[in-house]
């Protein structure tokens, strides 16, 4: 399935209430929850501003997007300065330092392309990936 036939998810619809805003419209401490489609949390995006700039794109400061695993317990995290969302195309673009992490690693970048529909993300730029020891199986 192509990005553009994605079905839009929970985060999506939401950002597409705020197109009935003003562009310039500012919003402050922004949660903005996702589940599936059996109503577990499996991530969230938190921003300390979030600015409509047009009908199509988001702009955020101070964002960070956790990601949970089924049981609830954490996954991983994302933490970006600023980010700007294109609604359009689902994608969200950093053009400043981000950190990723998870239990096993820790990745920094100069940049980020994240596709919501498709949950991957792309850090660009000089990127410096730790990846923490596995435990050996019993």
């Amino acid at each position: 399935m192509a990005a553009g036939d994605a079905k839009p998810t929970e985060l999506t619809k939401k950002f597409k209430a705020m197109s009935m805003l003003p562009d310039g419209s500012e919003l402050k401490a922004v949660m903005l929850p996702r589940y599936d489609k059996n109503r577990k949390l499996v991530g969230v995006l938190k921003a300390g501003t979030m600015t409509l700039m047009s009908a199509e794109e988001i702009a955020g400061t101070m964002v960070s997007i956790e990601f949970f695993n089924p049981d609830q317990s954490p996954r991983g995290r994302m933490d970006l300065k600023k980010a700007s969302f294109n609604q359009e195309k689902n994608l969200l673009v950093a053009k400043e330092p981000v950190t990723m992490q998870s239990q096993r690693m820790t990745a920094t970048g100069d940049g980020l392309f994240y596709s919501v529909a498709e949950g991957k993300a792309f850090l660009s730029g000089k990127v410096v990936t730790v990846m923490k020891p596995q435990a050996p199986l019993p």
